[in-house]
């Protein structure tokens, strides 16, 4: 399983922009048509409510560069650019074979 992180420096009036983005995409993901894709979450940060975390899981590196080379993907890029306050901090990372435990649950 393949795993991405995204840190996102959001502008304070772009807030609820990328929230909304946010069930938007889960709508989208949640058509089932997106192949290798297994979970999404946007996250908000505690102590900066200017920060979020989007977290993904897919089979494989290749299923997630598909989606982002789709017209959905481009557009939810874009928007997402759009309501940046700085660099997103990016991470890809491959889950380690029987070192997990449990679901992730918010």
């Amino acid at each position: 399983m393949f795993l991405e992180i995204a840190i996102l420096p959001v502008k304070p009036e772009r807030a609820a922009d990328i929230e909304q983005l946010g069930r938007d995409a889960a709508a989208y993901l949640a058509l089932g048509t997106t192949k290798g894709f297994h979970s999404f979450r946007l996250i908000r940060a505690a102590e900066d409510p200017n920060r979020f975390v989007l977290h993904l899981t897919w089979d494989r590196i290749e299923d997630h560069t598909a989606l982002g080379e789709s017209e959905f993907g481009q557009k939810v890029g874009a928007l997402i650019g759009e309501c940046l306050a700085g660099e997103a901090v990016v991470h890809h990372y491959i889950v380690v074979d029987g070192a997990t435990l449990g679901e992730i649950t918010l």
